[in-house]
Order: C-alpha cells, then structure tokens, then sequence
C-alpha cells in the first residue's frame, strides 16, 4: 500500500477447514500489528510493520486451524518492496552521478538477451528506462516504499551469451539483496514480450550512458 509503505499483510487461505489463530515471531524488522482478522470462513489477515525492506525477510509463525496446525516459514524478497517508476534517460543518467549510490555487480549467463531483461525487470520490479539491441544495453529503474531508489545496467558482453548486471541503489544492502536476486535468474524457456515503461524519447534514438 503506498500510503502505508512500511506494512506488510499475510492473507491465509485454508482449503477444507476454518483458520482460528496465527502467530508470527517477531522481531527487530517485523512486528504484528494486532490480531489476524479473518476474511471469510477460510481465511485470515495478519497486518505487520515492516522496520526495512533492503533485505529479504524470513516470516516464521503457526497456523492454527480446525483439525491441525501449521508451522511456517516464508521468504519474502526484497524486490516484493519495488515498484516500477517511470524515469528518462537524462535523469536517470544524472541520477548515476549523485554520491551516496552503492554498487553490486554480477555476471549472469543468458542466451537471448531481451528475454533476460524482461525476466529481471519484472522479477525486481522495474521499468524499463532504455533498450538497444547493438549494442545490447538496458537500463531500470525502480524505487522501494520506503523511497530508496533503484538503478540497474544490464550488458551483454560482445560475442558471449553472459550479461554484467551492474546495480546501484541508496543503500548498499538493498543493492546487494536485488544482485542475489538476478543472480538466480537463468534464461527460461517460454518466450515473453519485452515489458517497457513509457519514456521521454520513446520516437528518438536512445542515447545510452558509457559503461564506465
């Protein structure tokens, strides 16, 4: 929720019995905010405060239910807490000289090139800044609900099928949790269209920064 960036809701939905209670442990980043409400006969709502989202959170708790009980543990990235913002190529390339960005960079074996940015912009939750296909460059950009901002190189080095996927966010741990996350991207085998974002010079040549 974007007025309310630093909560997080748990939605259980249990088939063929009535949830009675949900207990999470809590902890330094993640606190319940009163008891789960429930949202029918099979399901319930626990909302929690979230203290920072640069890191993936680990959600452990038991579900209570008639007949049984459930003890859980979910991973929760720290992509779930990016949203795509629409950026142009000249701030976004202003944006890259500001001090106070911290870099993570990976190498990431991908044989189609537009598929892999595609695959990263929508499991990181960006938009599509920029693309060119010679040389084959994209640029993203995203921002968390807590306002850390979000920007992201992907390169494909000449005559090889491995992409440099350079990432600078305002806060180094976050860039290190989204690196992690392309990191564990591999090239799928269904084919996908190329997710982009409306952009200042969307009928003009794209004017892509130097990879230095």
């Amino acid at each position: 929720n974007a007025r309310e960036p630093s909560k997080l809701m748990l939605l259980w939905r249990v088939e063929g019995a009535a949830p009675a209670q949900l207990t999470l442990d809590e902890s330094m980043t993640l606190t319940a905010l009163g008891d789960g409400a429930f949202g029918g006969a099979h399901e319930l709502r626990q909302v929690c405060r979230i203290s920072d989202v640069t890191s993936p959170l680990r959600v452990r708790g038991r579900l209570l239910y008639d007949g049984g009980a459930l003890d859980f543990t979910l991973r929760v990235p720290a992509s779930a807490f990016v949203a795509p913002v629409r950026l142009g190529e000249d701030e976004f390339a202003a944006l890259l000289q500001r001090p106070g960005l911290f870099a993570a960079a990976r190498p990431v074996d991908a044989a189609d090139f537009r598929r892999f940015v595609t695959r990263l912009a929508r499991t990181l939750h960006l938009a599509v800044v920029a693309h060119s296909s010679a040389p084959s460059v994209a640029l993203l950009y995203g921002e968390t609900s807590q306002s850390h901002r979000v920007c992201v190189a992907v390169r494909q080095r000449d005559g090889s099928r491995v992409c440099n996927v350079d990432i600078k966010a305002t806060n180094r741990t976050l860039s290190d949790s989204l690196c992690a996350e392309a990191d564990a991207l591999r090239d799928a085998a269904e084919t996908c269209l190329l997710y982009t974002s409306p952009s200042p010079r969307d009928m003009r040549r794209s004017r892509m920064p130097s990879s230095a």
